[in-house]
């Protein structure tokens, strides 16, 4: 699953996996991304009634950084290209063991991981 960003959409997702969802610090600068990565496989309800893969374990969603936004709105983005529901997951800092704080404005590019909030909505799957 590939997507290449054109002129007009602004986000990239990137199936290329790697061994742990990390950037240097200087490498993240250099680059005007917000990056989600899933931190494990994540599933949306297909149209038939299954569950079906959305984006799988490493790989990577990449939007175009804008210092205005809110963490909200940057994970509202991300579920909505997907089709996920934003109340089954959990979001948190590239580093940090606690959620992220919606309301907070994103003050530079940032790596955001995703995960589920508890385990019987992956057993769905």
């Amino acid at each position: 699953m590939s997507r290449e960003t054109s002129p007009t959409m602004r986000s990239h997702i990137s199936s290329s996996q790697s061994a742990r969802a990390t950037t240097s610090s200087r490498q993240l600068l250099l680059t005007s991304e917000v990056t989600f990565y899933a931190g494990e496989d994540l599933y949306r309800d297909s149209l038939v009634g299954t569950r079906e893969l959305a984006i799988k374990k490493y790989c990577k969603c990449k939007l175009e950084f804008d210092e205005t936004r809110t963490f909200e709105s940057y994970c509202f983005e991300f579920c909505g290209i997907l089709n996920l529901k934003m109340q089954d997951l959990k979001f948190m800092l590239n580093g940090s063991h606690k959620e992220i704080a919606m309301m907070r404005t994103v003050k530079k590019p940032s790596e955001i991981l995703v995960y589920y909030c508890n385990k019987q909505i992956l057993n769905r799957a």
